[in-house]
């Protein structure tokens, strides 16, 4: 908050709002919400009436909690079919456990690319009664489904002001 003078001699004083004050309190307030999905819903749907504030609060989202919202308002029926969103669901899973722990404004292209080489060289792992058994080695294709998910995922975010700019614009996916 500011203090503004308004008028001469005799003015008067009245608190102003600093955007960037108001940007770092949308921050402390975004470490608050945490993973809780209800409660990024409900304090974005309250800050409509401050564009510094909207703002600050995508940004400061997490991976995992813009995959949630992903997941929940463009991936699922009537806008994609249910098999789509199936496969969506098994891709989030690995990118997810990937990038948990960073907030979408901090993924960059080195990271997406070293995830998939990282992917690339893992087993496939089939679950049965006692565990888990290795196979052979993941598919291109697989790996290439997952970037597409994540394409068309940091795309939207992009779209929707949550992100400046997608790390991987312009890519082509290339095996081995």
């Amino acid at each position: 908050m500011l203090l503004e003078r308004s008028g001469g001699l005799d003015s008067q004083l009245r608190f102003a709002l600093d955007p960037v004050a108001e940007i770092l309190a949308a921050a402390a307030h975004a470490e608050g919400c945490g993973a809780d999905v209800n409660k990024w819903e409900i304090v974005i749907s309250q800050s409509n009436s401050a564009p510094g504030f909207q703002a600050a609060l995508k940004l400061a989202l997490s991976f995992g909690e813009w995959t949630d919202s992903f997941l929940k308002n463009y991936s699922k029926p009537p806008i994609r079919a249910a098999k789509t969103h199936e496969a969506n669901l098994r891709c989030l899973t690995h990118l997810k456990a990937a990038f948990a722990g960073r907030k979408l404004m901090e993924l960059t292209a080195d990271a997406i690319e070293q995830y998939l080489r990282d992917r690339l060289e893992q087993r496939v792992r089939v679950k049965f009664n006692g565990g888990y058994r290795e196979k052979g080695a993941l598919k291109s294709s697989t790996v290439h489904q997952e970037f597409r998910v994540l394409r068309r995922m940091l795309n939207i975010a992009v779209r929707k002001s949550c992100s400046q700019q997608t790390p991987v614009q312009g890519w082509n996916f290339r095996s081995r």
